[in-house]
């Protein structure tokens, strides 16, 4: 049971760091690339 609860919260970590990563390369992509 505990390994589940922290199987899920290490997921959800990983889920995060990876929008956030996700989101600089998209602003990063946007700054060098403006759509006006």
């Amino acid at each position: 049971m505990a390994t589940k609860v922290a199987m899920r919260v290490e997921g959800h970590q990983a889920n995060m760091a990876a929008a956030k990563e996700h989101m600089l390369a998209v602003t990063r992509n946007y700054i060098s690339h403006p759509r006006l």
